[in-house]
């Protein structure tokens, strides 16, 4: 696997991780942030989260993209984005060595109309973007997915038509107007496939792209950053949000069902295809165009390979989701008894 990028004998740079969502983009914040003085003393700084304004979540630098985008979340506070990227520009100047920033954010659809302003403000700044790229059919599940978990209130298939799938699952489109804003060969494209990944494992794949893959003593995240939520109680999820019962409390109880069914699996690469296997390579199909033109403009390939992991299997005993089963349904509730004493309040 050749080496992406030469520390030694050259100026700093500044490494924008821009995603996308659901390739060990957290996983490799939790990462930068675990490891900051040691990535520091061989030059590489992951400004603290919790100690700049860009900082979010005390793991990333969410606010280069929410002042773009206006979505705010639970931010604490807004800047302007002249103030938010002009705290980037400082921070490259005063460092020390390379600057490594992270934010999922920055590599979504949204963000295009304001490439030429980020443009601007990277002017005399060496810059290089990498971006993990999941194949469509699988990436499109697991954003919705997640959205499940806050606030989608749709089902897939109404989702998928309404929302911003499309324009999210248009891989090329995004990485074309990020060419324009740093140019081609300042654009790190990497597929999130375990055989394309090396030693099949993304934060070894992202140290040997910034060029830190020979640094010792780094310590991984002791916690798992990417639990995956039981289908049905993302479907209780769906319908809570359907309800308009949301907030920090009502996160907890689902992550507390979940734990009561058992059945939630952990790890970004675990597949629970929610749509059939022809309705999968239906968006492969939609995407493949795309996906040639980014192995051939990105990443040289000659066979216009993106992915190569095999394609959805058409006689695979796929059945479609038919709702919470009883037995899950009573076990939540023996729980929910037990958890909050609900038989004692009853005389007989």
């Amino acid at each position: 696997m050749k080496r992406f990028w030469k520390t030694k004998n050259m100026g700093k740079t500044l490494f924008l991780h821009i995603g996308l969502q659901k390739t060990g983009t957290t996983t490799i914040q939790a990462f930068l942030t675990q490891n900051q003085s040691l990535l520091a003393e061989h030059g590489f700084v992951y400004p603290n989260p919790a100690r700049v304004r860009i900082g979010l979540d005390d793991i990333n630098h969410g606010h280069l993209a929410m002042c773009l985008t206006g979505y705010w979340r639970d931010a604490g506070y807004e800047l302007s984005r002249e103030r938010a990227w002009g705290e980037l520009r400082d921070l490259y100047f005063e460092s020390d060595g390379h600057l490594l920033v992270s934010h999922e954010g920055l590599s979504t659809p949204q963000i295009i109309p304001h490439l030429p302003f980020i443009k601007k403000m990277l002017r005399g700044i060496a810059v290089k973007v990498i971006v993990y790229l999941r194949r469509q059919d699988i990436f499109v599940q697991s954003v919705y997915k997640e959205r499940l978990k806050s606030d989608e209130k749709r089902g897939f298939q109404q989702a998928f038509e309404k929302g911003d799938y499309p324009r999210l699952l248009d891989f090329h489109s995004i990485l074309n107007h990020w060419q324009r804003c740093v140019g081609i060969e300042n654009v790190i494209v990497r597929p999130f496939e375990r055989g394309q990944l090396l030693k099949g494992d993304v934060l070894e794949d992202f140290l040997h792209v910034i060029g830190a893959g020979e640094i010792r003593g780094l310590q991984r995240p002791s916690q798992n950053e990417n639990s995956t939520m039981n289908r049905n109680v993302l479907e209780i999820s769906r319908a809570l949000n359907s309800m308009g019962i949301r907030g920090a409390e009502v996160s907890s109880f689902k992550w507390w069902l979940n734990d009561v069914l058992s059945e939630g699996e952990s790890g970004t690469f675990v597949d629970h295809s929610i749509i059939s296997p022809a309705d999968r390579l239906t968006i492969l199909k939609d995407y493949k165009s795309g996906n040639e033109k980014i192995a051939h403009e990105f990443l040289a390939r000659t066979d216009g390979q993106l992915f190569y992991e095999d394609l959805p299997d058409m006689d695979a005993d796929w059945q479609p989701y038919s709702g919470v089963p009883p037995g899950d349904v009573a076990k939540m509730l023996a729980a929910m008894f037990d958890k909050y004493s609900i038989l004692d309040r009853f005389d007989g």
